[in-house]
């Protein structure tokens, strides 16, 4: 939050002659480029959420993060000429459960141990992105794609 002041401050007293917009993820998940053991997930948002799966969650609440490629896409869609100069946007994608990511380990990823509660019955709230969607066209992935990409990165290394 601190940063996002000081950048909009700074575009105010200073006037660059360049343009500022800002994107605000949520938790951003999905195929790290990087990544190249299981060990080098820790401390990273796919780490807190394959961890989650693997040791259990303590909460029953609905999961709001964003896909890397919807973080992306938007990136590239902002420097447009069409899109209004100095926006900022926040990014969630569709939300989702961890009954959700069961029912999916469950059918796509049968024998793979897993500590979460099938049993839950989380409550679903939308996070209002209605004006990256407005604004720019935008629809966010389904969230299945995210998850399949980091249980396919994670799964992978085990192998």
């Amino acid at each position: 939050m601190l940063a996002n002041q000081a950048s909009w401050k700074f575009v105010e007293t200073e006037k660059p002659n360049f343009e500022l917009f800002t994107i605000h993820p949520s938790l951003v998940y999905g195929h790290n480029l990087v990544q190249q053991s299981a060990k080098e997930i820790e401390g990273s948002t796919n780490g807190f959420l394959f961890g989650n799966i693997t040791n259990g969650v303590f909460m029953d609440a609905a999961l709001t993060s964003v896909y890397v490629g919807d973080v992306a896409d938007v990136h590239i869609k902002v420097l447009d000429e069409s899109v209004k100069k100095g926006t900022s946007y926040f990014l969630s994608g569709k939300p989702y459960t961890w009954k959700d990511i069961v029912e999916l380990i469950e059918r796509d990823y049968p024998g793979t141990p897993h500590k979460l509660d099938k049993d839950s019955k989380p409550v679903l709230k939308k996070t209002d992105t209605s004006k990256v969607e407005k604004e720019l066209g935008f629809e966010f992935v389904e969230p299945e794609k995210m998850l399949k990409e980091v249980l396919d990165q994670q799964l992978g290394f085990f192998k």
